[in-house]
């Protein structure tokens, strides 16, 4: 592999510490695409169970768009709502996921032929949404998911401007609901499979750079270094360490980081990862 070659590839992992950004795109893509396409399979039966709910074209193309707008909502924060949540809690998070949508998009329905209530009542979600975070001691990580989804679904409801009729709620509910048990399913099996290791990775970044720091300490106090910007690359190598070690305390403050994935003191283990290019020798295992 040439030298070329190998500062690209570098510079690729420690732009994403863990491949966490590039897995959560995956996820998004995957998560919303599944949605829509579950939201669209749903209406298009709908429509020839019960035809008279499809109404004129231009209605139903403007219902269509809405339903699956909402579909969409639910599929991304249910693919970036947390990857290593437990499987039963997973089951209570998507299990009432369409509650709080289906309540934002039933009172901005009411509201749509009073424009300027509509316009207050957004503001009102949004406060709402924001203060949503205070429930996390009670319900969990779920309450920031269930706030955005309270306001996601009074705005879609907004910007329909009458696109979604009253009597249409209970057949979104249930489309609603078939995509939440689609992204039960993509939560409980492909998410955990893709996000497998990447704690571990992100641990391997952070101790690599962590002896990059060290061994530039080392060459600027013995004078073995002989760059002329030793002062920026000093900071630049301290801030991809912190860029790390923060995304670390990030994954450990929830349940990505497996149990006993982290070398410990108390257990007398230590790290064998160390950067490829670095001059500062690895700690000795005791």
């Amino acid at each position: 592999m040439g030298t070329r070659t190998v500062r690209i590839r570098h510079r690729l992992i420690a732009f994403d510490p863990g491949m966490s950004g590039a897995l959560t795109a995956v996820r998004t893509f995957v998560g919303m695409g599944t949605a829509v396409l579950v939201a669209y399979v749903w209406l298009e039966i709908s429509y020839r169970i019960w035809p008279g709910t499809a109404g004129t074209s231009q209605a139903r193309y403007g219902h269509n768009a809405m339903v699956m707008a909402l579909a969409g909502v639910s599929g991304l924060m249910c693919a970036v709502q947390n990857a290593g949540e437990k499987r039963r809690s997973s089951c209570i998070t998507m299990l009432f996921q369409p509650a709080p949508l289906l309540v934002g998009v039933a009172l901005s329905v009411l509201t749509v032929p009073y424009h300027w209530l509509g316009v207050f009542g957004m503001v009102f979600a949004v406060v709402l949404g924001v203060y949503a975070r205070r429930l996390v001691p009670v319900i969990g990580p779920r309450a920031n998911m269930y706030g955005t989804l309270f306001f996601a679904g009074w705005f879609t409801g907004f910007l329909g401007r009458g696109a979604i009729a009253e009597d249409s709620l209970p057949g979104i509910a249930l489309a609603l609901w078939i995509v939440a048990a689609a992204g039960l399913v993509l939560k409980v099996t492909l998410y955990p499979w893709l996000g497998r290791g990447t704690f571990r990775r992100t641990v391997r970044t952070a101790v690599a750079r962590g002896q990059d720091v060290l061994a530039f300490a080392a060459d600027a106090v013995t004078g073995a270094s002989d760059h002329h910007d030793d002062a920026d690359r000093g900071r630049a190598l301290v801030s991809a360490l912190n860029d790390a070690a923060l995304t670390v305390d990030g994954m450990t403050a929830t349940d990505d980081a497996p149990p006993g994935s982290t070398p410990t003191a108390s257990t007398g283990a230590c790290s064998p990862w160390r950067s490829r290019h670095s001059t500062w020798p690895a700690p000795a295992c005791t």
